[in-house]
């Protein structure tokens, strides 16, 4: 079966840059492999890199994979949202400074931006909107 890079690297130490691009190598292959199947892995570090007898490198632990999708949202019912607090976690797919649409029940009520405090991301409401019957009104 063989063992994963972080205890191959505890035990050699430093692999030898031959070694080291061989393995580069072979999970650039898998990466874009998965990539081209519209599959991001999403959790890529040592220990889920197995090293085979056969000098072999597998990328394993799918289990925070996901399908790629061009429209970036996470969806909540609101019991969902007010069940929110200290330690919950919602997946982002945006980076820190990035715009967000903020909807509920696919009508747009707010616009923010996805923001970082004390190594947390969070998002900071920039702008609630509210629609008329035939306009949108900003209010600040």
């Amino acid at each position: 079966a063989g063992s994963n890079l972080r205890d191959v690297i505890r035990l050699k130490g430093k692999l030898d840059p031959a070694e080291a691009v061989n393995y580069t190598m072979q999970l650039a292959a898998a990466l874009s492999h998965t990539s081209a199947a519209g599959v991001v892995h999403r959790d890529i570090k040592p220990s889920n890199i197995l090293i085979t007898p056969q000098r072999r490198a597998k990328l394993v632990d799918l289990g925070l994979a996901r399908r790629e999708s061009h429209e970036a949202s996470a969806e909540l019912t609101v019991a969902e949202v007010l069940g929110l607090g200290p330690g919950s976690v919602i997946e982002l797919d945006r980076l820190a400074g990035e715009p967000v649409d903020i909807l509920v029940n696919d009508r747009l009520i707010a616009r923010g931006e996805v923001v970082v405090v004390d190594e947390n991301f969070g998002i900071r409401v920039v702008e609630v909107v509210r629609r008329s019957a035939d306009q949108e009104e900003r209010v600040s």
